[in-house]
């Protein structure tokens, strides 16, 4: 049943993603290709890491259990983000000329709440694989492609939004209240 568990875990990822897609009319497009980069980095990461998973476990099989509730509460917690930017949610970035710093449920503490989920069920899939080396080759990709999306968001939002946005950032974190 272990084996299982971080495949089931990663459907309900990407089921959860598919849900959200949205791509709003009347927006001025200012990806570089974060996108598709932070797609790519995702499937180097979940590939490396489930092929090197039947290595000698590192962990007992708690972590199977440990790492599909951290995934979970990951997942959910990304999806009370989305649901809290509403509209302005997207893919791709992209910013529309009505556009507002939204500032309410976990914006409030962070910038980037839903990548903040998103590493969170990441590693909790790397704990239920067990083993120090698919945890890396999970998280290593994944922090650099929402490292480069979240530069490229925070440039679009700063040469959209201007003051207002910069004075958000400087009273909030990226991705962990108080601290980073």
């Amino acid at each position: 049943m272990e084996f299982w568990v971080p495949d089931a875990l990663v459907f309900v990822i990407l089921a959860v993603e598919a849900l959200t897609m949205n791509r709003r009319k009347g927006t001025v497009r200012k990806d570089a290709f974060s996108y598709q980069i932070t797609t790519a980095c995702f499937f180097v990461g979940y590939f490396s890491a489930f092929a090197l998973r039947r290595h000698p476990p590192f962990l007992g099989t708690w972590a199977v259990f440990a790492g599909a509730a951290l995934a979970l509460a990951g997942t959910a917690f990304r999806y009370w983000a989305i649901r809290n930017l509403g509209e302005y949610f997207t893919r791709v970035v992209q910013v529309s000329a009505d556009q507002k710093v939204v500032e309410r449920g976990p914006y409030r503490y962070i910038r980037h709440p839903s990548y903040t989920g998103s590493i969170v069920a990441c590693l909790g899939v790397a704990l239920s694989l067990r083993s120090l080396v698919s945890a890396a080759c999970l998280m290593l990709p994944v922090l650099a492609g929402f490292g480069y999306r979240m530069a490229i968001e925070e440039r679009a939002l700063c040469d959209s939004l201007g003051e207002p946005y910069r004075a958000y950032m400087r009273r909030t974190k990226r991705l962990i209240p108080f601290l980073l």
